[in-house]
């Protein structure tokens, strides 16, 4: 699961041993650090992995992390809401890489419309009362 919110992205799988468990990983270590800063012992370096920092949770920690973001939700745009520049131009990449891809699809599935029946507009008389 990839998850953007104001404080980081996260890349959250199960664990591999403990299916009670999801292991959260990022790119920048401040984004667990700031989600986490009780669990800092807890995050862990992984220079040779595909995401550098890494920290394993139970997934009701996790599941509680996303419940509360979503209760937290204060904007009507997102990106504009960020305010760190560096993390908004980020983010905008990201949306624009995948806006480009809805276009794409919605090209290629492009068919002409089907043609309909046409039926004619009956006006109906009022109902006089008796």
């Amino acid at each position: 699961m990839w998850v953007f919110t104001k404080e980081g992205f996260f890349s959250a799988v199960q664990h591999r041993n403990d299916p009670t468990k999801v292991v959260v990983r990022t790119r920048f270590a401040d984004d667990l650090y700031k989600v986490f800063p009780g669990l800092s012992n807890q995050i862990k370096y992984t220079p040779e992995a595909d995401y550098p920092y890494r920290i394993t949770l139970p997934k009701s920690t996790w599941a509680l992390y996303l419940d509360t973001r979503a209760y937290d939700i204060d904007y009507t745009n997102f990106k504009a809401s960020l305010t760190d520049d560096a993390r908004h131009d980020c983010y905008l990449k990201i949306w624009r890489v995948l806006r480009d891809e809805q276009l794409r699809i919605e090209r290629e599935n492009r068919k002409p419309a089907p043609k309909t029946k046409k039926y004619p507009i009956v006006k109906r008389k009022p109902k006089t009362k008796k």
